[in-house]
């Protein structure tokens, strides 16, 4: 690793991940902003990806093998060994796209009130086959449209945040009782001190697989944790007391919402069934 501080740490967590991960550091790697380094945990796998990323030879990969604890311990860990001031991650399984450091870093440069920062264009890549290409999803940009939007859903797409480090201390980092909903968790308990944005540019792609980690989490203990989030942020994110009851209410709609795209129609994180058959 080079010897100074760079500007961004660009963490990544990964278990068996052959053979996405090889192009997500690729779009790390590749990336026109220079001022950066890659901490990449691998969390114990059993399929080779230590091997192959430890092939990769660039100096500013830092890999490092530990046994499998679990995801949000490895980010933790990757969060440990990370030097710059800001942090971005991207999921093993995604790709980052033209300008994932250097638009976030720009815009945390000129305003000092927000902690993270994301993308308000999520585009897909995965199964597809004999169908259109899914069309990007849309999410909101402005801070308050972010704090009513997670009403409903997580409005801020984890694999182009990027957080102030220092932010991410203040708050302890991801916690580890939130196995399933880690993103989430910490963007919500970030929004209770500092500002959210999304840039109206896509800088991550989101890669839709049935190998995905939540993939195979039990659809009822999904929803129920959905739930739980839709009521953490009525009551956490700082509503005006005249608006907290809509909130609240706007929270109850959304598990309702919840509740048939997961409960009903089997949908997961943007995985359909019929892409589980891919």
């Amino acid at each position: 690793m080079p010897a100074s501080t760079p500007t961004v740490s660009v963490v990544m967590s990964v278990h068996n991940g052959l053979p996405f991960v090889l192009e997500a550091v690729d779009s790390v790697l590749g990336q026109d902003y220079d001022d950066f380094e890659l901490v990449v945990v691998d969390d114990g796998s059993t399929d080779g990806t230590f091997d192959a990323l430890a092939r990769c030879g660039d100096t500013r990969m830092l890999l490092v093998q530990r046994p499998h604890l679990g995801r949000v311990a490895a980010l933790n860990h990757a969060l440990g060994l990370a030097r710059g001031c800001y942090v971005a991650n991207l999921d093993a399984d995604d790709v980052a796209l033209h300008g994932r450091l250097a638009l976030p870093v720009r815009f945390l440069d000129e305003h000092p009130e927000v902690a993270v920062v994301g993308a308000a264009v999520e585009p897909y890549v995965g199964p597809s086959a004999g169908r259109r290409p899914r069309r990007p999803r849309r999410l909101p940009r402005s801070d308050r449209a972010i704090r009513w939007s997670f009403l409903f859903r997580n409005p801020v797409f984890h694999s182009s945040a990027t957080f102030r480090a220092a932010a991410l201390a203040e708050v302890g980092g991801y916690d580890p009782a939130y196995a399933e909903r880690h993103d989430a968790d910490l963007l919500l308990r970030l929004g209770q001190r500092y500002q959210l944005a999304n840039l109206d540019a896509p800088l991550a792609a989101k890669r839709l697989h049935a190998g995905q980690h939540f993939a195979a989490v039990d659809r009822r203990r999904r929803l129920a944790r959905h739930a739980a989030c839709r009521r953490r942020a009525a009551r956490e994110l700082r509503f005006a007391p005249l608006l907290r009851p809509c909130a609240h209410l706007l929270a109850s709609v959304g598990t309702a919402r919840s509740l048939v795209t997961i409960g009903m129609l089997g949908c997961n994180g943007g995985l359909r069934p019929r892409d589980r058959a891919q």
